[in-house]
């Protein structure tokens, strides 16, 4: 996360904010965490794979083994594999079911909209942009005016182009030149008031 969030990234996810707010009425949150479940399951799921596989090898293997090995290396290969599940986010990513992944990311999207008081402007135009990184994926929450003012496949569109940015080298700046892209939209379908004010902290919330 701190390589993601870099100084220069946090700048320019800033910028993108600032430019929405300035061309429409939506008061946007950019949220980045870690990831949006435990994904212990897979963790477990490794160990007792490899130590399955690794007792079966064992037992069957042409050489003599002395029976404390029996014991001790299972153990020792299921822990090692927990650890590198646990350490590598590809591992959990690949085991896991993407419905399950969708389902956390939801879930946790529409708690960081509660938690960071996205439903707390006047109009209701709030806009969570919630990034997860284990999963690679990204999710939009938008408050109640700011969801029937802008079309749902616009909505649902950026989304997917957020998501796709994570699956590039350059994950921050992708997001950051979509984000701002986003002003046209949200200009043209919930367009800035003669009173309007900035009611919501720009920065990245991490």
């Amino acid at each position: 996360m701190p390589q993601f969030l870099s100084a220069a990234a946090k700048s320019a996810l800033t910028k993108a904010i600032k430019t929405i707010e300035s061309e429409s009425a939506a008061e946007v949150v950019i949220a980045v965490r870690p990831r949006s479940g435990s994904y212990l399951h897979v963790d477990l799921a490794m160990a007792m794979g490899i130590g399955v596989a690794t007792l079966a090898f064992l037992l069957y293997c042409p050489w003599p083994i002395a029976w404390h090995y029996l014991l001790g290396l299972p153990m020792l290969a299921g822990t090692l594999a927990a650890l590198l599940s646990f350490r590598f986010a590809f591992i959990r990513r690949s085991l896991s079911k993407r419905s399950t992944m969708a389902a956390n990311i939801d879930l946790a999207a529409k708690s960081v909209f509660v938690e960071q008081g996205v439903h707390h402007t006047r109009d209701r135009t709030g806009l969570l942009i919630y990034v997860s990184l284990l999963e690679r994926s990204c999710s939009l929450v938008a408050d109640s005016a700011a969801e029937l003012a802008i079309p749902p496949h616009a909505l649902e569109q950026f989304a997917q182009e957020l998501t796709n940015a994570l699956q590039q080298p350059s994950q921050a700046a992708e997001l950051a030149t979509i984000i701002e892209a986003m002003a046209g939209t949200f200009s043209e379908h919930l367009p800035a008031g003669l009173d309007d004010i900035n009611e919501l902290p720009d920065g990245v919330v991490s």
